[in-house]
């Protein structure tokens, strides 16, 4: 053992470490000893190291509670308390998939598409990625869709800002100015 160590103490200096990184003909058995490093710490730590085991149980709890039918988060308990992430994920899903159900009906309106919009950018648990959403709102939603949202008989454009009911006065100035007056009727009403 100790001549083996000796050799490898001869074979491991500053020199031959210099050329080992800097010898373009030696690069592929120094990738092979990198990755055969790598897959052997990676063993070692997922045996020896216990978070990753409690992430793993976690993981897999959350799976089989959801699977058993329990969709209520704070029913959803493991080995390392209640299961947080699950919640998280839940209340940003939620209102996404509140929105889907909505839109999938057949009596679907774009007055519908406008509000589920809107109901979406103002839920708390999508703050995270509320850029991403406002930048995906722009692309979908047209002043004819604010329009729509502001003559629904239910909706009346409660939830839009002042600029998209501006963008609607707008659209009707250019392209039906005789239905203003009735706009501002049914606008003067509600509020």
């Amino acid at each position: 053992m100790a001549a083996y160590l000796k050799r490898l103490v001869k074979v491991i200096n500053p020199r031959s470490v210099r050329r080992y990184l800097t010898d373009p003909s030696l690069a592929v058995p120094v990738m092979v000893i990198l990755f055969l490093a790598e897959c052997v710490i990676n063993v070692w730590v997922i045996h020896n190291i216990k978070y990753t085991e409690i992430d793993w149980k976690a993981y897999m709890q959350e799976v089989e509670g959801t699977i058993n039918g329990t969709y209520d988060y704070m029913q959803l308990k493991g080995d390392t308390g209640p299961l947080v992430e699950l919640k998280n994920l839940l209340q940003q899903l939620s209102p996404i998939s509140k929105a889907l159900d909505t839109l999938q009906s057949d009596t679907f309106t774009i007055a519908d598409a406008c509000e589920q919009w809107l109901t979406i950018l103002q839920c708390p648990g999508l703050k995270p990625h509320e850029k991403k959403l406002k930048h995906r709102f722009k692309q979908a939603m047209t002043p004819h869709h604010f329009l729509a949202n502001l003559l629904h008989p239910v909706y009346c454009g409660i939830k839009l800002l002042p600029d998209q009911v501006n963008t609607t006065h707008e659209l009707l100035h250019e392209t039906s100015p005789d239905l203003l007056p009735e706009l501002y009727v049914r606008l003067f009403v509600i509020t």
